[in-house]
């Protein structure tokens, strides 16, 4: 449900129901072209039947049920769209109390709360069928899937990565320079690959981190290498979503792939 005050509603009606709309409608809409321009910006139908139809069938109630069921960002961004929309039209169709500029920046907290709730929120916790739930997180990427553990191993994840590759994401991976990656018969070659020596005086520190970034809001992290034998183990792993968190292990994974560039 999208989070809207009693003051904002009133400029939100007073600007969907300027002078020339009649009662019930929705600025100059008919019921297709309300229906196609919330369909093109969110993918949702708001004549799907007995859905959003609480208040009654008019544009206006529909509206009205819409924003009480569908979360801050697909609200904000469907009032952003109303108000480049209204730009178009006629003066009559202007609101006398309420401005565009009033609906963009109600619009614009609607998105960055949504936004803000999404960092708050608390990831899940796994204990069992860990690569699964790895996998699955892993298909769901659209653009970037960057990771950094010490071994990896396990063809499986490995294969899911070069399916993914295939499909035009960037994959970049940061593992340890050891004798167990380098006997894996994984070809990380496949990616954009940095290996880290051990460090330190005596050259035994090793890079230890188990995580990874996916669209720059997904983290995977934990005690679970990417190994075949990890499935065996009692192991652990958080997904989280969030910008904030995401942009923490970014700023990490950037330091160890420095680390990689001065190799």
């Amino acid at each position: 449900m999208a989070k809207i005050s009693v003051a904002d509603w009133i400029k939100i009606e007073n600007f969907l129901t300027p002078p020339a709309t009649s009662k019930g409608y929705v600025l100059d809409f008919s019921n297709t072209s309300l229906k196609k321009i919330i369909g093109s910006v969110t993918g949702i139908d708001i004549y799907e039947q007995g859905k959003y139809d609480d208040y009654g069938t008019s544009k206006a109630n529909r509206l009205r049920s819409f924003f009480d069921k569908e979360p801050n960002l697909t609200a904000g961004k469907v009032l952003l769209a109303l108000t480049e929309y209204q730009k178009t039209l006629s003066s009559e169709y202007h609101s006398f109390d309420t401005k565009p500029d009033e609906i963009i920046e109600i619009a614009n907290t609607l998105i960055n709360g949504s936004i803000d709730e999404d960092d708050k929120a608390a990831g899940k916790v796994y204990f069992d069928k860990i690569r699964d739930q790895i996998l699955s997180e892993l298909k769901k990427a659209e653009f970037t899937i960057w990771i950094a553990v010490a071994w990896f191993t396990d063809p499986i994840l490995f294969n899911c990565l070069v399916n993914q590759k295939s499909q035009g994401l960037n994959i970049q991976i940061i593992i340890n320079d050891d004798g167990i990656n380098n006997s894996s018969g994984l070809d990380y070659n496949q990616f954009e690959t940095y290996k880290l020596p051990p460090s330190g005086s005596r050259s035994i520190n090793k890079m230890h981190h188990k995580f990874c970034v996916i669209d720059f809001k997904t983290v995977i992290h934990g005690s679970y290498n990417w190994t075949k034998t990890a499935t065996y183990n009692g192991e652990t792993i958080e997904i989280s979503s969030g910008y904030s968190k995401a942009r923490e292990f970014l700023q990490e994974f950037m330091k160890l792939k420095l680390q990689g560039l001065k190799q």
